[in-house]
């Protein structure tokens, strides 16, 4: 019989140490494949993220083009200028345009990136029509924005027409 129990000792302690292994294989399948899923998860992420910084990249440079092209449209000399210059050239061009009136000009309005300077032209109309056209020439697409706020015109019978226009002047710092 003692041969009988060496036997029993020797199946049992292999088929501990089986099972040991066995557990141990198993534990181990388990967190590779707990592993795997979790770096699938990390790789899809990575590629996810890097098609949005493509697209990011893109859409960096379709912006990057447009402000390009914006400044294009902008006067040579306007990024050398100051705005309150730009601005006080742009009175002249006024009082030019209409050299029988009363301009009165109000304080520079800082307003983030731009600066206005209020204004108000007050004088006779000699003729409606150049009148409407000195108008329409000073509030074309040009910088700094000629922005009329109010316009009044007082028509008379006798035909001594005049107008007041309050408005502003803005401009847009390019630096």
């Amino acid at each position: 019989m003692k041969g009988f129990y060496e036997y029993l000792k020797k199946a049992l302690l292999i088929h501990v140490i089986t099972g040991i292994f066995f557990g141990l294989s198993i534990g181990f399948l388990i967190f590779t494949d707990s592993y795997k899923k979790i770096m699938e998860r990390a790789l899809y992420t990575v590629k996810n993220n890097l098609s949005k910084a493509q697209v990011i990249r893109e859409e960096d440079e379709a912006l990057k083009k447009k402000i390009e092209l914006l400044k294009s449209y902008l006067p040579e000399d306007y990024k050398g200028k100051e705005m309150e210059l730009l601005i006080l050239e742009e009175i002249d061009r006024i009082k030019t345009l209409f050299p029988s009136t009363r301009l009165t000009v109000t304080e520079f309005l800082p307003e983030g990136d731009t600066l206005s300077l209020g204004f108000s032209l007050q004088g006779s109309i000699e003729d409606y029509r150049d009148f409407v056209n000195k108008i329409n020439l000073l509030e074309g697409p040009d910088l700094p924005l000629f922005l009329i706020d109010k316009l009044l015109i007082n028509v008379q019978p006798d035909g001594n027409n005049s107008f007041q226009i309050n408005g502003r002047i803005k401009t847009l710092r390019m630096g």
